[in-house]
């Protein structure tokens, strides 16, 4: 071992609650757990037999979750010996004979060569992905992208990087263990801070909503369990800038949606036209700077102007503008 390290607390615990098997009625430990421990308990003392250790404290690491330093795990015969770095270790070891499928050997490491391997591009790629604020990052650009594509269908982008990211944050809370309350807290804080955008009031749906999406943020990853969890000031920069950001955005919708039509069948009923031709079929009408077929129920003369009514198909219905 290294100076100022420690080891034991062997202990199994469960990264994903586990169901309670024992009566109401005792505190024993339930089933599955006595199963794990006892488990544990045997190999790590078929372990200690083997590498001829102290059984008596391998067992109380499971059991009791005990654990010792370097200098007293030397001192009870838990480990051989103890190092500062790589080059004490083999100057050390250089001399020392080990037993390998029953054969003794003697080690010979005085001048030996150190090969360092450094981890590929995916092992990189996948340890950066499994970070919990990048897995928090990727699962809510998930959720913005596809919510942007639903809302907008024929976007694309929104869709695309949407289903890259909810894939990649798959991966991640597949690999790392997760709350599904914290999951489920941030969704349902977004759909309420969505919601606040369409539905007047008084703010009430918005504030349940940043208060949702921030508790659900620190509830998604335990750092008891990993060791880290997702930072707060992220949690709070995206908590603020998902409020601004969803009813700006949604502001924008709505007014666009309520917009006056410019464009196609609809902007075309209503509008002005003038008479430049009477025929047996009806009229020729000038509207838009093109020339249109046209049909009415009142008479009209050249250089009237008359109003759009209807559009079927290529033939518009006008009326005369009463002057």
């Amino acid at each position: 071992m290294a100076p100022a390290t420690n080891l034991g607390a062997a202990t199994p615990i469960s990264l994903m609650p586990m169901p309670k098997l024992e009566d109401s009625n005792t505190s024993a430990s339930s089933t599955l757990e006595k199963k794990a421990i006892n488990d544990a308990m045997a190999y790590i003392k078929s372990l200690a037999q083997l590498n001829d250790r102290n059984i008596t404290w391998a067992l109380s690491a499971v059991k009791e979750s005990k654990s010792l330093s370097a200098k007293d795990e030397l001192k009870y015969g838990v480990i051989d010996l103890i190092a500062e770095d790589t080059e004490e270790l083999l100057s050390k070891l250089d001399g020392w004979s080990v037993v390998i499928f029953g054969k003794s050997i003697s080690l010979q490491t005085e001048g030996a060569v150190i090969e360092l391997y450094e981890a590929d591009w995916k092992t990189r790629f996948l340890s950066i992905i499994t970070n919990p604020n990048i897995a928090y990052i990727f699962l809510l650009i998930a959720i913005y992208g596809i919510f942007f594509e639903l809302m907008n269908p024929g976007a694309i982008l929104p869709g695309v990087v949407g289903i890259i990211s909810g894939v990649i944050a798959l991966y991640s809370l597949n690999m790392i263990p997760f709350n599904y309350a914290g999951l489920l807290l941030i969704i349902l804080g977004i759909t309420f801070m969505i919601s606040e955008v369409f539905i007047a009031g008084f703010g009430i749906l918005g504030i349940g909503g940043v208060i949702s999406f921030a508790f659900g943020s620190l509830l998604l990853f335990d750092a008891d369990t990993l060791g880290s969890s997702v930072s707060i000031p992220l949690i709070i920069a995206f908590t603020i800038s998902s409020l601004a950001f969803f009813i700006l955005v949604m502001r924008l919708f709505i007014r666009s949606r309520s917009a006056k039509v410019v464009t196609g069948v609809e902007e075309m009923v209503g509008s002005t036209a003038e008479v430049l031709e009477s025929n047996d079929k009806g009229y020729i009408v000038h509207c838009h700077g093109e020339r249109w077929s046209a049909t009415s129920e009142s008479k009209l003369s050249v250089g009237q102007s008359v109003q759009v009514i209807e559009l079927s198909g290529l033939i518009l219905k006008v009326k005369p503008i009463k002057e």
